[in-house]
């Protein structure tokens, strides 16, 4: 059922890196921003975060001098968007 909702509401998975990601995902923790699917890949991490937890990441990411890209879009919002732009380019 989680599985579903996440899919629903649509989420992202990121890779951070930089100067202390642990210390980033510590500051998710006390902002609740739901983290996920972590990661450790030596030189830096993936995981998982819902659409609006991504766009909190601002601070966090700016206070622990960390850096953060966007790997892959997952769910039903990012599927919507994709059909749309097929449509519009189909009929062009």
């Amino acid at each position: 059922m989680v599985k579903v909702i996440k899919f629903l509401r649509g989420y992202v998975q990121i890779r951070v890196w930089g100067y202390s990601p642990e210390r980033f995902m510590n500051l998710c923790g006390n902002h609740n921003i739901l983290l996920w699917n972590i990661r450790n890949h030596g030189d830096y991490y993936t995981m998982c975060v819902s659409i609006k937890g991504f766009f909190q990441l601002k601070n966090c990411l700016k206070k622990t001098r960390t850096r953060a890209a966007v790997e892959k879009r997952v769910g039903l919002p990012f599927f919507c968007q994709r059909c749309e732009d097929e449509k519009s380019s189909v009929s062009d």
